[in-house]
């Protein structure tokens, strides 16, 4: 084997051993950094999408709070001749009996919609109170988004809604439509008038709409009676779940949301078709989960778990409280975030390949350059002075005057050996 190959063989078990053992204590020093880094951005994507969450709850807390006091204003004061008449001119009764709004003079875009079966409206006062929710809410409601309702509930089944996302609600209800039993209305009418807060109702199914939400609920009291409840519903899954997801590329998260009665309102890999029914759902069979939910916490978002088991997986699991007893948690696959930071290994293991690839080419020129090629101009000015006496192998090997090392001095020797000998056969003569 040629010297230059020995040398390049040589230098290059060396850079690969070298590289190999580099590498192997740089993965165990930069993963739990990169882990870190990673965990420190879904933390951070977590708190934002949680400080949405809790300004949305809390926008509907103030909204219904603010609401009350006009409407509250509103209907205490003095009834109006007039106004009888303007109810009669803006509804009109339906064949099932129903009080409806006079559908060719309706834009649910910009008003609210009235449903008012004839047995709850036995006196024109109950006419006027409606009325006149209706006309304030025509003011309060247009300010909304499309994604925002408010809504009156009586407990003589009148149901007054503004709904930019659905403004033919109320004449896609059903005649028969009654949620006096329902805790639309049933969690209001319980509250004192001194003791009034706004509440949030466990997942509920909307018949009219066919989708499952929570709505926050506020009673509303006329001298010191209670006729009502005024809410806003958020959608489960246009609302609340699309909103947890916003921004989720890179890492697929699983969100588990509950509210202060324990009741599930995202149940991640468990959830299912029938998964808002008490009597078809227990979390007997998930005793890790039932852990999980007993730790303690805050309103900032915190790593509860690095190494969470559930269904025979390693996850990373944060979580953080929210208004009105709402728990949030999120868990995360370890085997899906260690993907993200194998990708960037792996990156950073072929920018090192690459590196070392060019290293190696370059240390080859210069080993050949350096050694290789100057040891077989040695090798070959010595054979010229096997054929011309005259040559000097250390003249020869000027072209490499530079380099001041072993070769040049063998060269020297070489040059300084024939001389005596030289002179040693001029004396035998």
């Amino acid at each position: 084997m040629k010297i230059n190959n020995r040398l390049f063989l040589i230098f290059m078990s060396g850079l690969t051993l070298s590289s190999f053992a580099a590498w192997i204590v740089f993965h165990e020093i930069v993963v739990d950094k990169l882990l870190y880094i990673q965990s420190s951005k879904l933390t951070s994507l977590s708190q934002r999408k949680v400080d949405l969450l809790t300004a949305r709850l809390k926008k509907s807390e103030m909204k219904l709070k603010s609401f009350s006091h006009i409407l509250e204003s509103e209907l205490n004061k003095s009834i109006k001749e007039d106004e009888i008449v303007l109810f009669n001119q803006i509804m009109e009764k339906n064949s099932d009996g129903v009080w409806l709004n006079r559908k060719s003079k309706f834009n649910g875009e910009f008003e609210a919609g009235m449903f008012i079966p004839e047995s709850s409206n036995s006196t024109n006062l109950q006419k006027i109170q409606n009325l006149r929710i209706k006309r304030a809410m025509d003011v309060f409601g247009s300010s909304g988004d499309n994604s925002e309702n408010i809504w009156f509930l009586s407990s003589a089944r009148s149901e007054i809604m503004f709904d930019k996302g659905n403004p033919d609600y109320i004449f896609n209800e059903l005649p028969n439509a009654d949620y006096t039993q329902t805790p639309w209305l049933l969690i209001g009418s319980s509250k004192l008038e001194t003791n009034k807060e706004v509440l949030i109702t466990p997942p509920l199914f909307d018949p009219a709409n066919k989708v499952w939400m929570v709505s926050a609920v506020y009673p509303i009291y006329v001298n010191h009676t209670w006729i009502g409840n005024i809410g806003e519903d958020t959608h489960i899954k246009r609302d609340i779940e699309s909103l947890l997801n916003v921004d989720e590329v890179t890492h697929k998260q699983t969100h588990f949301l509950i509210d202060g009665e324990g009741k599930f309102i995202l149940g991640g890999e468990i959830q299912s078709e029938d998964f808002y029914h008490d009597e078809k759902f227990n979390l007997d069979s998930e005793p890790e989960l039932i852990e999980l939910l007993k730790i303690p916490l805050t309103n900032q978002i915190t790593i509860l778990s690095n190494d969470f088991s559930f269904h025979e997986q390693k996850y990373f699991v944060i979580g953080a409280s929210l208004p009105f007893n709402w728990r949030y948690y999120s868990i995360i696959s370890l085997d899906e975030l260690m993907e993200t930071v194998n990708h960037i290994l792996l990156w950073m293991f072929g920018v090192i390949i690459i590196f070392n690839v060019l290293n190696i080419v370059f240390c080859s020129e210069f080993i050949n350059g350096l050694i290789s090629k100057r040891i077989t101009n040695l090798l070959d000015s010595m054979l010229k002075y096997t054929k011309d006496k005259s040559i000097v192998v250390s003249e020869e090997m000027d072209i490499y005057s530079n380099y001041k090392d072993e070769i040049n001095d063998i060269a020297e020797q070489f040059d300084f050996v024939v001389k005596k000998l030289t002179f040693r056969d001029k004396q035998l003569v």
